[in-house]
């Protein structure tokens, strides 16, 4: 899962994260042999070969090395297509959607991501039908959708709930706040931060308590409660320090300085 940025994009407030996903296969192939290209044999096994495309994709999308990854989930898909496998064709194009998003090339990333969400309900995998709903809706909102940005994340909010899917549920809610603060609904806003927060600190998941402390410290800075921000920011930057997240920690750092604490 990488976190996609909104600095300044389509009226978003600086630094904002909104998190979305990607989808591995059950028993995936261990990453150490794909990222250094051995056994990519195309030609033994095809199942094997979608899998560690896939999983190349993704190795590559945490390096850094885009196009790579683009073209990786591309071929992934061209296999996927040829063997008919709906199930794993929706984990990839959600996967080549999110890496579309991260890229800000919108329209591409609407095309694979509703192409996942209808080939993840065909095939039963709800899962993957949340992750793509989720990052569909962060299309939605750089677009300046937010009625169908709303729409999305209620359904994947819905879904993740009926699965008892704690980690999903705490990452849509994040979202959801940042959409209700865009919308100014600041204790909609709020109520969606404190619930995610909440799931994320029973879960252990420190990076994720991080990243919405920043949020909720956001939130009050909007507001024009900078005294409400700064400890939060504070508590914000701790947390992500200890979980050694310097990219996120430089967002909380950012956030003080602007509010001259720091």
């Amino acid at each position: 899962m990488y976190d996609s940025r909104t600095d300044g994009v389509a009226g978003f407030p600086p630094a904002i994260d909104q998190e979305t996903g990607i989808s591995q296969f059950a028993g995936a192939v261990p990453l150490a042999p794909i990222v250094t290209g051995q056994g990519l044999d195309l030609a033994a096994n095809i199942t094997a070969a979608q899998a560690r495309l896939n999983e190349l994709g993704i190795a590559y999308q945490a390096q850094d090395r885009l196009e790579e990854a683009e073209r990786c989930f591309q071929e992934s898909l061209e296999l996927l297509r040829e063997a008919g496998d709906e199930v794993r064709q929706a984990q990839v194009e959600n996967n080549l959607g999110a890496l579309y998003l991260r890229q800000r090339r919108l329209a591409e990333a609407g095309i694979h991501l509703s192409r996942s969400i209808d080939l993840a309900h065909v095939s039963g995998n709800r899962a993957v039908q949340t992750e793509a709903l989720n990052n569909l809706a962060a299309v939605c909102q750089l677009e300046g959708r937010l009625a169908q940005a709303e729409e999305c994340y209620d359904h994947a909010l819905q879904i993740a709930r009926e699965r008892g899917d704690h980690d999903e549920q705490a990452k849509v809610l994040n979202n959801l706040g940042v959409l209700r603060q865009r919308q100014q609904h600041w204790e909609q806003a709020r109520s969606a931060y404190e619930e995610s927060l909440a799931i994320k600190t029973r879960r252990g998941d420190r990076v994720g308590q991080g990243k919405t402390l920043t949020n909720l410290a956001l939130l009050c800075q909007a507001q024009g409660d900078a005294e409400g921000a700064i400890p939060l920011a504070k508590q914000a930057l701790a947390v992500l320090e200890g979980a050694k997240d310097s990219r996120e920690a430089l967002t909380a750092k950012a956030l003080l300085v602007r509010l001259r604490a720091l």
